[in-house]
């Protein structure tokens, strides 16, 4: 095995070919081997969790905005809605737009819906694979290297949730392959697909601000190489595009993108760098570059200029050969790429338009950077190391030993990973909901809503109560939040005798019992609560006196 699959090993005699030329086929079957059983993993990711039952507000508010926010029962809106209802989250709409032309084409049920989000995750998956590729790796290790990033928590997570969160990850990758593509070789040509990539791409959320950001930086980089004039033009414009495209999209769906900015973050100002204060700002920074699963790319970011600095000063104190070399220019784009990504999303973290802590969804695209940012140290590794090293048997069979472990454990992991929380309590909740009074109005926790909704009008799974949920005129508790002990005195002022509570915390807030003639139905024993809830949800039954 060699780190460099494309380079052909010496050959003095024709048994030293043969047994070369069967080395590298056997390894070669092993690469294949390997992409196969992760294959079968990330297939299993999708199995398992493409009918998962979790679609909690935030997915179901993203649903129903795609809708154009209909009244029950009624058709879905038009564009003029749509963008309307934008307004109410922080996305630019373009993902908002693919899930109705998506479940107008494939239908609502819940598989349907997860699979837009896989995928952007298998394209993610793709998009890591090729960037291997363009490094001249073995396949085993292109697999390995992608393999470890499912390890990552929010990773596989993400990989179904109805939101842009998959679309941000695969552009955190897809975005700079398709430029650093571009820039092999710029013509109008590659300026089109690069053009259309990141329209497509750099369009899906807000996260992919510090994408663009980076991989404009990227492209215009190539404007200071020896090039004819007519790529340098090619050049400028696919980098003017990708800076310009989201801020445009923003003043088109939801005007100037910064407008109101501190409004819409206030429920997360403990994750934006511009409002920490200083023991959170440097906990931040430590989780951001020092945790475990930052380590990758802060080595990467330290090494490459490094590298650069004592190759710089060894080549004008010594003789070309003793020089120790400089880094080829693939690697510096990648690492000008993870640099501008980091550094852009820490600007724009300071100047109080976005989150920036590594483990929220709110900063999956480091995850992208995370994942190139391997890849880097890989390629370091390969280049730096004696070359000698990769001649001898022990090194190529650790190295294999090692990749192979970690393909099978990525695998592993994809296969079984099953999404937490889960919407089951509902099949023994809903009919007893749609059961009361015809004419009784049904009150729902404005937090499962949404949700609640969605599985009644639009999964399928539901179909004896759609009607009866329609007719009684569903309505949810006032505000933004949960429901809390005021919204309950207020179920039990009105003429409702159904009310559907996400959870317990509520009842366990009010200031005095229940009345007798109010019953408390929970699920079935053993029904999973949502993560972060007290119990699943519970249903308020008025008894009739």
């Amino acid at each position: 095995m060699s780190l460099e699959s494309d380079t052909p090993l010496k050959q003095n005699a024709p048994g030293t070919r043969l047994n070369a030329k069967a080395s590298r086929r056997f390894w070669d079957v092993i690469g294949l081997v390997s992409l196969g059983i992760f294959a079968i993993g990330v297939t299993g990711l999708g199995l398992h969790n493409l009918g998962n039952r979790y679609f909690w507000t935030d997915e179901s508010s993203s649903f129903f905005t795609a809708l154009g926010w209909p009244a029950p029962g009624q058709q879905p809106g038009g564009l003029a809605d749509i963008q309307q209802t934008l307004i109410t989250f922080l996305d630019p709409g373009l993902f908002h737009l693919m899930i109705r032309g998506w479940s107008e084409t494939f239908g609502t049920s819940i598989q349907s819906l997860r699979s837009l989000p896989f995928i952007f995750f298998v394209l993610y998956i793709a998009a890591l694979l090729l960037w291997y590729r363009r490094f001249r790796l073995p396949l085993l290790v292109a697999v390995a290297g992608a393999a470890v990033m499912t390890l990552d928590n929010i990773t596989p997570y993400y990989s179904v949730e109805v939101r842009a969160y998959s679309a941000s990850l695969a552009a955190a990758v897809a975005l700079p392959l398709a430029a650093a593509w571009f820039m092999d070789r710029a013509n109008v040509t590659r300026l089109g697909a690069f053009l259309g990539v990141s329209a497509f791409l750099g369009a899906m959320q807000y996260t992919a601000a510090s994408v663009n950001i980076a991989t404009a930086a990227l492209v215009l980089t190539g404007l200071f190489g020896k090039r004819a004039a007519a790529e340098r033009w090619l050049l400028a414009v696919g980098g003017a595009f990708t800076l310009a495209w989201l801020p445009v999209i923003y003043l088109i769906t939801r005007g100037w993108p910064t407008r109101g900015a501190e409004v819409d973050l206030d429920h997360v100002r403990n994750l934006v760098l511009g409002y920490m204060d200083t023991p959170t700002l440097l906990q931040t920074l430590s989780t951001n570059f020092l945790s475990f699963t930052a380590l990758p790319r802060t080595l990467f970011l330290i090494v490459v200029p490094t590298i650069v600095l004592i190759a710089k000063v060894s080549c004008s104190n010594q003789t070309n050969d003793a020089a120790l070399k400089r880094p080829a220019t693939p690697l510096l784009q990648l690492w000008l790429y993870v640099a501008a990504l980091t550094g852009s999303a820490a600007l724009l973290s300071i100047g109080g338009f976005l989150p920036w802590v590594l483990g929220t969804r709110w900063s999956i695209t480091d995850i992208g950077g995370i994942a190139l940012s391997v890849l880097g140290l890989i390629v370091l590794i390969r280049d730096y190391l004696p070359p000698t090293l990769w001649q001898l048997r022990l090194p190529r069979i650790a190295v294999a030993s090692i990749c192979i472990a970690i393909v099978l454990l990525g695998s592993w992991r994809s296969w079984t990973y099953e999404r937490p929380g889960d919407s089951q309590a509902l099949d023994d909740l809903i009919p007893v909901l749609v059961s009361g009074d015809p004419q009784a109005p049904i009150v729902v926790d404005y937090w499962i809503f949404p949700d609640t909704r969605y599985w009644v009008e639009y999964s399928g799974r539901f179909e004896s109560a759609r009607q009866a949920w329609i007719d009684r005129g569903v309505v949810s508790t006032d505000g933004f939040v949960e429901a809390g002990p005021a919204a309950i005195e207020e179920f039990l002022n009105s003429s409702s005798d159904r009310m559907l509570l996400k959870d317990t915390a509520a009842l366990k807030a009010l200031p005095e019992p229940l009345p007798e003639s109010v019953r408390v139905i929970y699920p079935r024993e053993g029904a999973p609560a949502s993560p972060d809830l007290d119990s699943p949800p519970v249903v308020l039954v008025k008894d009739e006196s």
